[in-house]
């Protein structure tokens, strides 16, 4: 996933070949797989969600919520940081789902078309977001039937999706983010609609550059709301593994370090300043927490002990426009099953710093969906259903 960096005075562009390096983990030097350190946030008092009565709004936080920890507990048994979250990270993401499902209330379960046209990228710049994956599968039950072993299992389900999507997988071991929102909305059709937004406030480069941050994490800072780390979901649902081990990649190397940008014409690499200490600090001081709408149901539903915020530089750009995706591209759906549609986002470069210009740009990267084929038939999950690769 390749965004471009800032840098003032000069022209710094990220070239296409960081696209395919980020995306698929290529020309990468991989991050030490050691733990990240339980000292960082505040995992004592974890959340204790009773679930013996739960409407179906509050399964469904409560599924996203889980799903949201299982790629914090990929990206930790990978050398990455976990990625905080904020209620308004949350409700972005879960609205932007929402939007995408009203769209698929309009199509019929068979129609591909529709679907495909109802799954597009939220527009960058309006949603103030810095990454985001999104995906739709049905579910084979209405919601309002569903036992908690169905939403966990659509929970893993979830994850799975994108891990074996390639773009998808790089998005959820992408070094560079700091925040992440999960939602989920289903739609008349019992077709699950998911988005996952990544969020930076702000990212250091080596050589001067940075990344910018986004608007709605400049709104969290602000906001008086504390950010905190998702935690307590995936146990209330049960979930205790996945159905390949959390250190399978499928091939992505996760990096805070060589990434190739073109300076003033000429390519070189730069890292993240600090690598994963000065990404963790993020992290220093939160408290394990749960989404807003899970508070009734949680015995300590504490959502942080503090709201830490960094210096921004006041050079540093709103957020450009993202472009339209482009169209999807189709593969042979796997045995005995419906497919289920699968799309990753990456913002198009913004403005640098003090008065220079970009040179040039890397649109949107749309990941094709890599079939689940028997892997997924064999969790033996009620919601796997309907897959259409995109």
């Amino acid at each position: 996933m390749s965004r471009t960096p800032h840098r003032s005075r000069s022209n710094l562009i990220i070239t296409p070949a960081v696209a395919l390096a980020v995306a698929f983990g290529t020309a990468t030097v991989p991050v030490a797989t050691t733990p990240f350190a339980a000292a960082q946030v505040n995992t004592v008092n974890q959340p204790r969600i009773d679930t013996s009565n739960l409407t179906t709004d509050q399964w469904i936080a409560l599924t996203s919520q889980a799903t949201m920890e299982l790629i914090n507990d990929y990206r930790i048994a990978n050398g990455l940081h976990p990625l905080r979250t904020h209620q308004l990270f949350n409700q972005r993401s879960e609205d932007y789902s929402k939007v995408m499902a009203g769209k698929g209330n309009g199509c019929s379960a068979s129609d591909k078309a529709c679907l495909e046209n109802a799954l597009q990228h939220s527009n960058a710049k309006q949603w103030g977001r810095s990454g985001e994956n999104i995906l739709l599968r049905s579910l084979t039950k209405n919601p309002a039937s569903m036992t908690e072993a169905d939403w966990a299992d659509l929970a893993v389900q979830l994850f799975e999706q994108w891990r074996n999507s390639p773009l998808h997988n790089a998005g959820m071991l992408n070094a560079s983010f700091q925040g992440m929102g999960l939602g989920i909305a289903v739609d008349r059709n019992n077709i699950v609609w998911g988005t996952t937004m990544f969020f930076n406030e702000h990212v250091q480069l080596s050589g001067g550059a940075y990344y910018e941050g986004d608007a709605t994490t400049e709104r969290a800072v602000s906001s008086g709301t504390p950010f905190y780390m998702a935690g307590g979901a995936k146990k209330a649902l049960g979930i205790s593994g996945t159905t390949d081990p959390l250190t399978d990649t499928k091939g992505v190397r996760p990096s805070y370090n060589g990434l190739t940008v073109n300076v003033s014409g000429s390519t070189r690499q730069v890292n993240i300043e600090g690598g994963r200490r000065a990404q963790e600090e993020k992290n220093r001081g939160l408290s394990a927490g749960v989404d807003s709408r899970l508070q009734s149901a949680t015995t300590n539903p504490s959502v942080g002990a503090s709201t830490p915020t960094s210096a921004k530089p006041s050079t540093a750009p709103k957020p450009s426009t993202a472009p339209k995706p482009s169209a999807p591209t189709n593969t042979t759906p796997k045995p005995n099953t419906r497919p289920s549609l699968t799309t990753t986002d990456t913002p198009k470069p913004g403005p640098t710093g003090e008065g220079s210009s970009v040179g040039a740009i890397v649109g949107i990267v749309v990941g094709v969906l890599a079939l689940l084929g028997l892997g997924v038939a064999a969790l033996g999950m009620a919601n796997g259903g309907f897959q259409l690769p995109f």
